[in-house]
């Protein structure tokens, strides 16, 4: 089976659109409301660092890391020369941004993320337990003109977090090691 990191970008993101737009489509046909997701930006036009962040965790939270993230958007809001590229992605309950401290001149920043997690996946839908119960990114930014952007963690780096409650699935029965993600129950 080839890896998903061997996919070119735009397949990786015309899949990820593809099986959003199947789960869409499932909860609307089982009444549940789909997830919102956070709508891309193509100019950053934050006016500091937290914002930057959030928008970029937002995006990550719906799968668009993990999937390929698009050209325009590294440009942007990161400094990286190479977008990230992972097969496999954390899966967190929720994020929180836990502080901002932009440096004395106010020219470098760090932006503090605390996430809970619930296990780590990949697109084939396997299911691993998490490293740990939580999980902590120091984002660092640096101004570019009146433009904050993200250095650090590296692309090479970086752990893609899918929130749970954008995608329609539960914690599997880990009583082995692994499993597959399985659909959540209809609420009746």
């Amino acid at each position: 089976m080839m890896p998903i990191s061997s996919l070119h970008p735009s397949i990786k993101m015309g899949l990820l659109i593809a099986v959003a737009s199947l789960f869409a489509f499932a909860l609307e046909v089982s009444g549940e409301s789909p997830a919102t997701h956070q709508r891309l930006l193509f100019r950053n036009r934050f006016k500091n660092p937290k914002e930057v962040v959030h928008y970029y965790c937002e995006r990550d939270a719906s799968g668009f890391v993990w999937s390929g993230l698009l050209e325009s958007e590294r440009k942007n809001f990161t400094l990286w020369t190479k977008a990230p590229d992972v097969d496999s992605f954390l899966i967190a309950k929720d994020y929180r941004i836990m502080s901002e401290e932009i440096e004395p001149g106010e020219k470098e920043a760090t932006v503090r993320v605390k996430y809970e997690l619930l296990g780590v996946g990949d697109g084939h839908g396997a299911f691993q337990p998490p490293p740990g119960e939580t999980y902590f990114v120091n984002f660092r930014l640096k101004k570019e003109g009146n433009t904050w952007k993200i250095y650090q963690p590296f692309a090479h780096s970086v752990s893609a977090v899918v929130l749970e409650s954008r995608f329609p699935y539960k914690k599997p029965d880990l009583g082995t090691r692994t499993g597959a993600l399985m659909r959540r129950p209809d609420p009746k």
